[in-house]
């Protein structure tokens, strides 16, 4: 599978172009029904994907303990493995995780249960966006300077899920269901491994079965362009009920054997029904500055219906550590970041001093500013995304100082 995330990136990930829907079905037509338009390649990603999660020596995912606050970083545990006693294993992840899944259906490739089986053993595998020193201490998935990053983000786009993927199953949440195993689990073995002492009960193994096909199954999630780059009168697309609902009734009507195998597999909760809706007009723009424009024009609208309508699919992803990272680009300044990354990346204990001597403009700035810039560069570096960074800046419509 390494072979088609390579072609893929060769070819060239999609990028957001403008556009304007009359209302929720108009986008849905426009934006998201094309995406299941391959039925063949998704109907042979469907079988790969029940047939792998019934194997004992499947590797399965769980989206948990994929963040944390900066001065509790031990916390993370992407790319950390446990090995259970009857051959079946499981590794942390964050959303990174589906983006070449999510590209592959947008290409229409599609992969066996071999192809998946011999991915999820890659030492190499990318588990997460990032990764800081603490993780890879122990994380026995090492894809740091792994050229295989999939950042749909970059280009504009939202992976949105239809079942959500990170909350609750059953009455349970799924951290009460997988808690935070302690770091001297892994530490004390002499593989990067956790050697769990039981097998998975029929409860977690049912949990985690469901959990790897709401993250990876081709039916359960789609792209829309990402919140920043959307005009409407509310303040998530990916999060309305109805545009939730216009995909699933969509979904299951035009793959009613996959779905009704879903059903139960993926503990597909019953469809809320949406009161009120007043979603109307609907832009999107390649530039997050034409999306801002046209949402100052949306402002009286707005105020009025973001009380009348249900968002109630709310997911809790991952998507945040890409934005927070353009975010982190945008105060360096990204034109900035581009000339100071390959001096940090040589020399990490460079001084602002040396650096305006390097670099004569940054001398310009405040003192205060000059030493923000160095660290959040120095930051990205350590913390593994600066390839992801790269990409962000390749994918800008316009880079500034």
């Amino acid at each position: 599978m390494n072979h088609i995330i390579a072609t893929i990136k060769e070819k060239g990930l999609p990028t957001v172009k403008s556009g304007n829907a009359d209302n929720i079905s108009d986008f849905f037509n426009q934006i998201i029904k094309d995406q299941f338009s391959d039925k063949e390649a998704i109907k042979a990603i469907h079988t790969a994907l029940l047939s792998y999660i019934n194997r004992n020596d499947a590797v399965f995912i769980l989206r948990l303990y994929g963040s944390a606050p900066k001065k509790r970083y031990e916390l993370l545990r992407r790319g950390f493995l446990t090995d259970y006693p009857d051959g079946r294993k499981m590794v942390f992840c964050d959303n990174t995780f589906v983006m070449p899944f999510m590209a592959m259906k947008l290409e229409g490739m599609t992969y066996n249960e071999s192809d998946l089986l011999a991915f999820m053993a890659d030492p190499s595998l990318r588990c997460g966006f990032g990764s800081t020193k603490e993780e890879r201490e122990l994380s026995y998935y090492n894809w740091r300077g792994s050229k295989n990053l999939i950042n749909l983000n970059s280009g504009g786009w939202y992976v949105a899920h239809i079942v959500p993927v990170g909350k609750e199953y059953g009455k349970q949440s799924l951290s009460e269901i997988f808690p935070n195993p302690h770091r001297s689990e892994w530490e004390k073995s002499n593989d990067k491994i956790r050697h769990a002492a039981n097998v998975l009960s029929p409860v977690e193994l049912k949990t985690i079965q469901s959990h790897f096909l709401r993250m990876l199954h081709p039916l359960n999630s789609f792209i829309i362009p990402k919140r920043s780059l959307v005009a409407y009168n509310g303040l998530n697309l990916g999060e309305e009920q109805e545009l939730i609902n216009l995909v699933q009734d969509y979904i299951r009507s035009e793959f009613p054997l996959e779905y009704a195998q879903l059903t139960q597999l993926m503990q597909i909760p019953a469809q809320p029904k949406v009161v009120n809706s007043n979603i109307g007009h609907i832009s999107w723009c390649a530039t997050e500055y034409s999306a801002k424009k046209k949402m100052r024009n949306n402002k009286a609208t707005e105020a009025t219906n973001k009380r009348m309508r249900q968002q109630v699919n709310k997911d809790l992803y991952d998507l945040d550590e890409a934005e927070a990272l353009n975010n982190t680009l945008k105060s360096i300044g990204k034109s900035v970041f581009l000339k100071l990354y390959p001096i940090v990346r040589n020399n990490p204990s460079v001084t602002v001093g040396q650096i305006c001597e390097l670099l004569p403009a940054y001398a310009d700035y405040s003192p205060t500013s000059q030493k923000t810039r160095l660290s959040s560069t120095r930051s990205i570096i350590n913390n593994d995304l600066a390839d992801a960074a790269l990409e962000i800046i390749a994918g800008s419509a316009r880079v500034k100082g």
